[in-house]
């Protein structure tokens, strides 16, 4: 028995066998089609490589030439590499033209803008905006002013008044985060229901030297006066910094801090600045009728500290 080289018919693999296996069939290594083994050749020149035969094409392969020897099949499998490389180049080429939606999908939403350069930049979110309409400043009861008033120079003459109220304009021209917003809405027990009437409010988790909240009102009774309060608790921090004491002998406290007036049609909005000793509060906030002094809309408990 001898050893020759036969070539797949179709896919030209070069498969080693010995002569004992002519006529028989084998599948070839790489693409896994049968063929019937080729007669050994008369000649051992390794140059001259023979063809098998498909199955079902039994008619003998002619001989054909060969420049080189090639390597075996015991070695390799060319085929399978050939087809890996073209996958792996597709697969290159795929991400190249998508890589903009593949990483964008990747890093998630940004706020993000597109420089002049291309360049991608992240974009920092807004400042927070300052309520809409007037401001004002509660020194204590009583004793209040709107800012841009006539009345505002005077305040200038009292140091910590002015200070607390640059502190306030600051704020005002930019404004730290606000809490909220919470709605209002009518009190379940102790209030009186007004249909239609509604708001919010919004303040800051601290402040040095007070309270800064704005006030959101709508649906209440045209150009009249209602008075807005900070009502606390003798179980909630803040209560004992509260001016007002409750006609019930609890140790609950209040502060009426304004009056106010609504417009044509039952709306209002400010922001205020409310003087407060250094503390935590945990405190109700009421919208109350002047008229029968009835709880209108209400809060629940919300947290601040005055610094």
């Amino acid at each position: 028995m001898s050893e020759f080289k036969y070539a797949c018919p179709v896919c030209g693999q070069h498969i080693k066998c010995d002569s004992s296996q002519a006529g028989t069939q084998m599948e070839c290594p790489t693409c896994f089609q049968k063929i019937t083994v080729p007669q050994a050749p008369d000649t051992d020149d390794q140059k001259l490589i023979i063809k098998g035969t498909k199955v079902g094409n039994e008619r003998p392969a002619p001989k054909i030439p060969d420049a080189a020897p090639v390597a075996t099949p015991e070695t390799g499998f060319p085929g399978v590499t050939v087809v890996l490389i073209i996958l792996v180049c597709i697969a290159a080429a795929v991400g190249f033209v998508y890589r903009g939606t593949i990483f964008k999908a990747a890093a998630g939403p940004t706020n993000q803008v597109a420089s002049a350069s291309n360049e991608t930049q992240t974009v920092a979110p807004p400042p927070p905006k300052p309520v809409a309409g007037p401001a004002s400043v509660v020194f204590a009861k009583g004793d209040s002013l709107v800012l841009g008033s006539t009345n505002e120079a005077a305040e200038t003459m009292d140091t910590a008044k002015t200070a607390f109220l640059d502190t306030f304009k600051t704020d005002l021209a930019s404004p730290l985060a606000f809490e909220g917003p919470g709605e209002l809405s009518a009190m379940p027990a102790g209030g009186r229901e007004v249909p239609g009437a509604g708001g919010e409010i919004q303040w800051h988790n601290s402040f040095r030297g007070g309270l800064v909240i704005g006030v959101t009102l709508q649906g209440l009774t045209p150009n009249h006066e209602y008075v807005l309060t900070l009502n606390g608790d003798t179980h909630r921090p803040g209560n004992g910094h509260l001016p007002d004491q409750m006609t019930r002998n609890n140790g609950e406290k209040f502060y009426d801090f304004s009056t106010i007036t609504t417009d044509a049609n039952g709306r209002y909005q400010t922001t205020f600045g409310i003087v407060l000793p250094a503390s935590q509060y945990d405190v109700l906030f009421f919208v109350k009728d002047t008229k029968d002094w009835k709880i209108v809309l209400s809060h629940s408990f919300f947290q601040f500290t005055v610094e």
